[in-house]
């Protein structure tokens, strides 16, 4: 067989190598291409993303001015994997990199090991040589009352919808999209 049922059959892993093929033989037309070269093949946007994230299928899709569960479990798991990328990032900033910890002082130390999905950081730009990841949810458009800071070195992940955060896992170096149609939910990452 091309593929091994993995958790339900919403979706599937698929071994490194293997041709990405459904049970019933045909392409999977999403597929998250993982870092280890495993794969995971969905036939839509919510199973590849319910494959990422533990009972994503089973919260309610129903948005209210009070509650989207989806959109919150998003920001949930992009903040617990860039936490835990930034801390590498860091880590291998300060190993590879003398004088890093002299130069980024309390500020930059703050910025970079906040929590991702907490307090919203105010700062006009980023200057440091080492990479920030940053929630574009936090800031402008979406909290028109915070203006994105600007800099080169600045990561945007984005759980607005499931096709941005399948995107930004790729910034989080997790796995790649790939899609094989088109749908509407385009929106890109932010600059």
């Amino acid at each position: 067989m091309g593929s091994e049922n993995w958790t339900s059959i919403m979706h599937y892993l698929i071994p490194a190598g293997a041709e990405p093929l459904s049970s019933e033989g045909k392409t999977f037309p999403y597929l998250l291409q993982l870092a280890d070269g495993q794969s995971i093949g969905a036939n839509n946007l919510t199973d590849l993303v319910s494959a990422t994230i533990d009972g994503y299928n089973e919260l309610s899709d129903v948005i209210t001015a009070e509650s989207d569960d989806r959109f919150m479990a998003r920001v949930d798991s992009l903040a617990a994997l860039a936490g835990t990328r930034q801390a590498l990032i860091l880590a291998s900033a300060q190993e590879m990199t003398p004088g890093i910890s002299e130069e980024l002082q309390e500020a930059g130390f703050t910025a970079l090991l906040s929590d991702k999905d907490g307090l919203v950081l105010e700062f006009e730009s980023w200057p440091f040589d080492i990479d920030l990841i940053l929630l574009v949810t936090n800031y402008a458009p979406y909290n028109p009352k915070v203006a994105p800071p600007t800099g080169d070195r600045i990561i945007w992940i984005n759980p607005h919808t499931e096709r941005t955060y399948l995107e930004s896992l790729a910034a989080l170096g997790v796995g790649e999209l790939h899609a094989s149609v088109s749908d509407s939910d385009t929106e890109p990452l932010m600059d």
